[in-house]
């Protein structure tokens, strides 16, 4: 359970106690007012000099410290000190507690019932006699007042001596409760702190991870970018020499081509001047016999 739940328990235990059927869920219901209301529900009476309706923390704690000093002074006429108004303004935990715990014992002196308390021991026969209503006859007087007085006041101051043990008590529980529940907030802290770099070392490992796979994977993108660039420059590379090679074979076969039909030519020109030759030499040979016969 927790210390806030612990709290909120505490002031509603003694609200039943003192008869308000209110329950409270959050620690903002727990302020000056309420314990004002109980004051009032268990004193009969209103104190003077508080706000009626408070409105922030400065107006609550004027309302503790008043409170505080009503109790402290006028009802168990102890020191209260340690009980400061400003913390249970602020809704601190312990200070609640602390106060809740003096309002059950109230109503554990005030709200009990007579019978249910243990008898009285009178210190004196006399004092026995006057709080039965006098000496043997039960007359009364001044002094069976007086001391009627006086044993009532014994009775409360027992009452008061005992709802501080109880309170003492109380509050030592809950303080040790209280360093129970910090010792062990400390070691959910310590362990929460203890996963939370466990988690962090994990995940610093997984990035890590991630980044060396996605370098890993960018590096044979690369290479594989570059063998395919390697490859198609030596396949163009390739191509370009075997176009070259078909080329220089081509102009070697059609160099070949034009030397030999320029010699077909030559040797034509020379075979059509020599027949030309022979031709005139065969009309120059007719007309010179022509003359001759």
């Amino acid at each position: 359970m927790s210390t806030t739940q612990i709290a909120l328990d505490r002031i509603n235990a003694v609200l039943n106690a003192a008869g308000l059927d209110d329950t409270i869920f959050s620690l903002r219901d727990a302020n000056s007012s309420l314990f004002l209301l109980l004051f009032k529900k268990l004193f009969a009476r209103t104190l003077p000099g508080v706000q009626a309706a408070p409105v922030g923390e400065q107006e609550h704690a004027a309302n503790y410290e008043v409170l505080l000093r009503a109790i402290g002074d006028d009802v168990l006429g102890m020191d209260l000190s340690h009980l400061s108004p400003t913390q249970l303004a602020a809704g601190e935990l312990a200070p609640l507690c602390n106060l809740a715990e003096i309002f059950s014992e109230l109503c554990g002196i005030l709200l009990a019932d007579e019978d249910a308390l243990p008898p009285h021991h009178h210190s004196s026969p006399d004092e026995g006699r006057l709080e039965d209503g006098g000496y043997g006859g039960g007359l009364g007087g001044p002094k069976a007042s007086i001391v009627r007085q006086q044993a009532a006041g014994l009775r409360r101051a027992e009452r008061r001596q005992v709802a501080i043990g109880r309170s003492a008590e109380r509050n030592a529980e809950w303080s040790e409760r209280v360093h129970a529940l910090r010792r062990e907030r400390a070691h959910d802290d310590l362990e929460y702190r203890r996963l939370s770099a466990q988690a962090l070392a994990a995940e610093k490992e997984r990035l890590r991870l991630e980044h060396s796979t996605r370098e890993e994977a960018r590096r044979a993108a690369a290479a594989a970018r570059r063998r395919r660039h390697e490859a198609l420059d030596t396949f163009y590379a390739d191509q370009l020499e075997m176009l070259h090679g078909e080329l220089a074979r081509e102009e070697a076969g059609l160099a070949l081509r034009e030397r030999a039909s320029r010699s077909l030519e030559l040797s034509i020109d020379a075979e059509a001047r020599r027949e030309q030759r022979a031709l005139l030499q065969q009309l120059h040979d007719r007309r010179g016999a022509s003359r001759l016969a």
